[in-house]
Protein backbone atom coordinates (compact mmCIF):
# COMPACT_ATOMS: atom_id res chain seq x y z
CA UNK A 1 0.00 0.00 0.00
CA UNK A 2 1.14 3.12 -1.30
CA UNK A 3 1.35 6.11 1.37
CA UNK A 4 0.46 9.91 0.31
CA UNK A 5 2.57 12.29 1.35
CA UNK A 6 1.45 15.89 0.42
CA UNK A 7 4.01 18.89 -0.13
CA UNK A 8 3.44 22.04 1.17
CA UNK A 9 4.94 25.60 1.13
CA UNK A 10 4.77 28.55 2.87
CA UNK A 11 4.46 32.22 1.24
CA UNK A 12 3.73 35.62 2.21
CA UNK A 13 1.64 37.69 -0.18
CA UNK A 14 1.78 40.98 -0.72
CA UNK A 15 -1.61 42.62 -1.30
CA UNK A 16 -1.27 45.76 -2.06
CA UNK A 17 1.82 48.87 -1.61
CA UNK A 18 1.29 52.68 -1.36
CA UNK A 19 3.75 55.39 -0.98
CA UNK A 20 2.52 57.37 3.07
CA UNK A 21 3.89 60.63 2.94
CA UNK A 22 5.40 61.69 6.37
CA UNK A 23 5.71 58.30 8.19
CA UNK A 24 8.42 58.43 10.46
CA UNK A 25 11.29 55.18 9.34
CA UNK A 26 11.76 53.77 13.32
CA UNK A 27 8.64 53.16 15.32
CA UNK A 28 10.01 53.84 18.59
CA UNK A 29 7.46 55.79 20.21
CA UNK A 30 3.63 55.20 20.57
CA UNK A 31 2.31 58.13 19.12
CA UNK A 32 4.35 57.37 15.61
CA UNK A 33 2.78 54.16 15.98
CA UNK A 34 -0.79 55.37 16.12
CA UNK A 35 0.32 57.49 13.36
CA UNK A 36 1.44 54.90 11.17
CA UNK A 37 -1.59 52.24 11.49
CA UNK A 38 -4.17 55.54 11.03
CA UNK A 39 -2.26 56.89 7.94
CA UNK A 40 -2.45 52.95 6.47
CA UNK A 41 -6.17 52.12 8.10
CA UNK A 42 -7.65 55.29 8.63
CA UNK A 43 -9.04 53.97 12.45
CA UNK A 44 -11.41 57.03 12.38
CA UNK A 45 -13.76 55.52 9.87
CA UNK A 46 -13.51 51.62 11.36
CA UNK A 47 -17.18 51.44 13.11
CA UNK A 48 -16.32 47.86 14.17
CA UNK A 49 -13.47 46.92 16.24
CA UNK A 50 -9.76 46.06 14.37
CA UNK A 51 -6.92 44.05 15.91
CA UNK A 52 -3.96 44.95 13.84
CA UNK A 53 -0.04 43.37 13.72
CA UNK A 54 2.67 45.94 12.98
CA UNK A 55 5.87 43.77 12.16
CA UNK A 56 9.41 45.52 12.34
CA UNK A 57 12.98 44.90 12.14
CA UNK A 58 15.86 45.25 14.27
CA UNK A 59 15.63 49.14 13.82
CA UNK A 60 11.97 49.21 14.33
CA UNK A 61 11.40 49.94 10.77
CA UNK A 62 8.13 48.72 9.80
CA UNK A 63 7.41 45.57 7.39
CA UNK A 64 4.04 45.90 6.68
CA UNK A 65 0.25 45.74 8.48
CA UNK A 66 -1.57 43.21 8.85
CA UNK A 67 -5.25 43.22 10.22
CA UNK A 68 -5.60 40.43 11.86
CA UNK A 69 -9.06 40.51 13.12
CA UNK A 70 -12.22 42.36 12.27
CA UNK A 71 -15.00 42.28 15.08
CA UNK A 72 -17.55 43.57 16.68
CA UNK A 73 -18.28 47.20 17.66
CA UNK A 74 -17.32 46.59 21.20
CA UNK A 75 -15.20 43.09 20.87
CA UNK A 76 -12.18 41.40 18.50
CA UNK A 77 -11.49 37.56 19.10
CA UNK A 78 -7.74 37.40 18.61
CA UNK A 79 -5.49 34.54 18.52
CA UNK A 80 -2.14 34.33 19.50
CA UNK A 81 -1.43 31.78 16.92
CA UNK A 82 -2.44 34.13 14.03
CA UNK A 83 -0.76 37.28 15.16
CA UNK A 84 3.16 35.19 15.29
CA UNK A 85 2.27 33.24 12.14
CA UNK A 86 1.96 36.58 9.96
CA UNK A 87 5.33 37.90 12.37
CA UNK A 88 6.78 34.80 11.57
CA UNK A 89 6.57 35.41 7.39
CA UNK A 90 7.49 38.54 7.65
CA UNK A 91 10.67 37.47 9.30
CA UNK A 92 9.73 40.42 12.24
CA UNK A 93 12.27 40.80 15.05
CA UNK A 94 9.70 42.20 16.96
CA UNK A 95 5.55 43.35 16.92
CA UNK A 96 3.54 46.05 18.15
CA UNK A 97 -0.20 45.10 18.03
CA UNK A 98 -2.90 48.40 18.21
CA UNK A 99 -6.61 47.46 18.09
CA UNK A 100 -9.34 50.43 17.80
CA UNK A 101 -12.03 50.81 19.84
CA UNK A 102 -15.08 52.39 17.89
CA UNK A 103 -16.67 53.64 21.54
CA UNK A 104 -14.13 56.39 21.12
CA UNK A 105 -12.62 55.41 25.22
CA UNK A 106 -9.31 54.07 24.58
CA UNK A 107 -9.10 52.64 28.12
CA UNK A 108 -7.95 48.39 28.28
CA UNK A 109 -10.62 45.88 29.03
CA UNK A 110 -10.26 42.79 30.95
CA UNK A 111 -9.82 41.14 27.56
CA UNK A 112 -7.29 43.59 26.29
CA UNK A 113 -5.23 42.80 29.56
CA UNK A 114 -5.12 39.31 29.20
CA UNK A 115 -4.53 39.25 25.48
CA UNK A 116 -1.09 41.39 25.86
CA UNK A 117 0.01 39.33 28.49
CA UNK A 118 -0.74 36.21 26.35
CA UNK A 119 1.32 37.86 23.06
CA UNK A 120 3.80 39.51 25.75
CA UNK A 121 4.94 35.57 27.09
CA UNK A 122 4.42 33.85 23.57
CA UNK A 123 6.75 36.63 22.36
CA UNK A 124 9.07 35.93 24.94
CA UNK A 125 9.10 32.14 23.68
CA UNK A 126 8.89 32.68 20.41
CA UNK A 127 12.00 35.37 20.74
CA UNK A 128 9.75 37.70 19.01
CA UNK A 129 8.76 40.39 21.58
CA UNK A 130 5.58 42.66 21.81
CA UNK A 131 7.16 45.89 22.08
CA UNK A 132 3.89 47.31 22.40
CA UNK A 133 0.00 47.11 22.97
CA UNK A 134 -1.50 50.16 21.78
CA UNK A 135 -5.35 50.60 22.00
CA UNK A 136 -6.41 53.74 19.67
CA UNK A 137 -10.16 55.70 20.60
CA UNK A 138 -11.13 59.09 19.16
CA UNK A 139 -8.50 61.48 19.29
CA UNK A 140 -6.84 59.72 22.04
CA UNK A 141 -4.98 56.27 22.48
CA UNK A 142 -3.83 54.07 25.35
CA UNK A 143 -0.04 52.46 25.02
CA UNK A 144 0.56 49.62 27.37
CA UNK A 145 4.55 50.44 27.24
CA UNK A 146 3.80 54.29 28.16
CA UNK A 147 1.74 53.18 31.28
CA UNK A 148 4.48 50.66 32.13
CA UNK A 149 2.60 47.50 31.66
CA UNK A 150 4.37 46.46 28.56
CA UNK A 151 6.42 43.39 30.58
CA UNK A 152 3.46 41.79 31.65
CA UNK A 153 3.94 42.46 34.90
CA UNK A 154 0.54 43.99 35.26
CA UNK A 155 -0.82 45.97 38.60
CA UNK A 156 -4.24 45.94 38.36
Amino acid sequence: MKTIIKKYSVALVKESAHKYADISVRLDEPEKIVTYADLVLNFAAMTKENFVLIPVDTKLKPLGVFVITTGTINASLVSTRDVFQAALLCNAASIFVLHNHPSGDPTPSMQDKEITKKLIDAGKLMEIPLVDHVIVGENKYYSFKADGNASGEFTW
